[in-house]
């Protein structure tokens, strides 16, 4: 099963820009193999993939139906306002 270093999936991060919305999206290699992916900013938008191309493949699909729903009920789409931080914490040794 293919594995990304993190330099690959900040690539394919950025590769999920459209002209018109820009959304965070989290891919996360699954234990069993393949990659769970969502969108933080659009509550219950998950998705999956064997391989990383295909979970940024199916995240797009997901994003885009997700989007046409809130559309199709006269919803606004969301303004993204996330700031993603790694923490440092202190383990007892």
């Amino acid at each position: 099963m293919e594995r990304a270093s993190m330099a690959q999936l900040s690539y394919h991060l950025l590769d999920c820009y459209n002209p018109n919305m820009r959304y965070t999206a989290i891919f996360q290699a699954d234990p069993g193999g393949g990659y769970h992916a969502s969108c933080p900013s659009l509550p219950g938008c998950h998705s999956e993939g064997d391989t990383l191309d295909q979970a940024i493949a199916n995240l797009r699909e997901a994003i885009a139906v997700y989007l046409e729903s809130l559309q199709a009920h006269g919803e606004s789409f969301p303004v993204e306002d996330i700031l993603i931080k790694p923490l440092d914490i202190a383990v007892p040794v």
